[in-house]
């Protein structure tokens, strides 16, 4: 299931390009060679941001790694309170200096623990719906900028069937971006 989910981006970007070489023919006033390249950067743009997500998801950070850095980090942090001993400053100046470096180093080991899938259900993660909602907005917008209000219309009603039930079946069964 995920690398079906994987290549929808990839097929949508593939139905997009098609719709957009297909504006020639069907538009009263089709787009200028600018305007249909500025479309089709938008579409690689989108799927440049797609590919980097992806390499991001499915690159394995080595074990290794983590478990060696965490090794030194505990060592450290653990380790720091002897070099101490031989000082002359005080017991709470002491306390102070080891509060201080393990609160550092550990925050730090959190930090990465939550930055290394950023694309979870966690609070801080990323809002993939929000960005997705956000991403459908400036396509009804784009379509309602470039072919009216109908043709925005019929995407809305393509893409949420269960909401509008009184819908008129004929608009329902026309392709939209096949």
């Amino acid at each position: 299931e995920y690398e079906e989910n994987m290549r929808v981006p990839i097929r949508l970007s593939y139905l997009l390009r098609k719709q957009i070489r297909k504006m020639r023919k069907m538009l009263a006033e089709p787009f200028t060679p600018p305007q249909e390249m500025k479309l089709m950067g938008s579409v690689d743009s989108f799927m440049g941001g797609y590919f980097g997500m992806r390499k991001f998801m499915t690159t394995p950070f080595p074990f290794p790694l983590v478990q060696m850095a965490r090794t030194f980090l505990y060592f450290y942090v653990f380790t720091v309170s002897f070099v101490l001993l031989k000082d002359d400053s005080s017991a709470l100046t002491h306390c102070i200096t080891i509060f201080i470096l393990t609160f550092g180093f550990m925050g730090l080991e959190y930090v990465s623990i939550e930055l290394d899938n950023p694309f979870g259900e966690d609070d801080n993660d990323f809002d993939n719906l929000g960005m997705a909602c956000t991403a459908f907005e400036d396509t009804y917008l784009t379509i309602l900028e470039i072919d009216g209000p109908e043709w925005t219309d019929r995407l809305h009603r393509r893409l949420n069937p269960i909401r509008n039930t009184g819908v008129d079946t004929a608009v329902e069964s026309t392709p939209l971006l096949v």
